[in-house]
């Protein structure tokens, strides 16, 4: 009988040891094959829109009407774009009566004209203010006191031969001399060239920020006349886009070009893709399309 009592209690102590080691093993085999939330979470998908502003010609056709229906259409005017910033002009007393600057070795004395205020989270579209003299005008962020626009009364009807590399090194060298020595990190050398528009010979030197390899409106613009004089300086968005590649990441603006890629790709030509930032801080890729007649400035969002 004690030998009964004795079998039976070895057998109940092995059935308890197999059901703690099958358990540890289902346990181990749940913990492998779950895993994390952190891991599980996926990236929630891009819910892009284009933004169109009005047709550019009269017999230009709806753009919703060209594309997938299944897009989102609005109009640019329902974000605030650059083009459509409202601007509250007044007159700042507090303001200095003159402001002196020097540009390419020479001296302005401007006087104060009128500031400008927008309701913006940037600075790109925020306080500026005015000055102008006889032949000379310049636009201030007043926030920063940092120049973004000059333009000087030259002769552009002259038709003489500017050379690039000239002009790209006197372009250069009025950036630093205006903004520091550092002045072009982060940008690169975009384009050199000459035009004659309504009749007026003038050669323009631009330094444009990329990202991701991305053309952005975030640049700086020198032009001159054909004499190599100083006709005016550009920097409007200079800084705009400096946190780009933080804020967003390189696939999301692939994703987003290629997005665009596919909806404008049956007979559709366009300028080129450039990355821009509107007041609150968002990105956008805008160009301006075409087919036959029909054409748009379209802006799509990459986040």
């Amino acid at each position: 009988m004690k030998k009964i009592i004795v079998f039976l209690s070895l057998m109940l102590a092995l059935i308890m040891i197999f059901s703690l080691i099958s358990c540890n093993k289902k346990v181990e085999e749940n913990s492998i094959q779950t895993p994390k939330a952190s891991e599980t979470k996926e990236k929630k998908a891009v819910a892009y829109v284009i933004y169109a502003d009005y047709p550019l010609s009269e017999s230009s056709s709806s753009l919703s009407s060209q594309i997938d229906e299944k897009i989102a259409i609005k109009k640019a005017s329902e974000k605030e774009f650059a083009i459509n910033i409202p601007v509250n002009s007044f007159v700042d007393k507090t303001a200095p009566e003159t402001k002196t600057i020097t540009i390419d070795q020479k001296e302005y004395v401007l006087n104060y004209r009128q500031s400008t205020k927008t309701v913006s989270s940037i600075p790109l579209f925020s306080e500026n203010s005015y000055y102008d003299s006889a032949d000379a005008s310049a636009e201030f962020y007043l926030e920063r006191n940092e120049l973004i626009s000059f333009y000087r009364d030259v002769d552009c009807g002259i038709q003489n031969e500017l050379d690039a590399d000239v002009a790209n090194k006197k372009a250069e060298e009025i950036i630093k001399e205006i903004y520091g020595e550092n002045a072009l990190s982060g940008y690169t050398l975009h384009s050199s060239e000459a035009s004659d528009a309504n009749n007026k010979y003038i050669y323009y030197v631009t330094y444009k920020r990329y990202v991701y390899g991305v053309p952005s409106n975030d640049d700086i613009r020198v032009a001159f006349n054909m004499n190599g004089e100083l006709h005016s300086i550009r920097a409007i968005e200079k800084g705009s886009l400096a946190n780009a590649e933080k804020d967003m990441t390189k696939e999301e603006l692939v994703k987003a070009i290629e997005f665009f890629n596919a909806t404008f790709s049956d007979g559709w030509s366009n300028t080129g893709i450039t990355l821009i930032v509107d007041a609150n801080g968002d990105y956008y890729i805008k160009t301006l399309v075409w087919k036959g007649e029909d054409a748009h400035y379209v802006y799509i969002n990459v986040q």
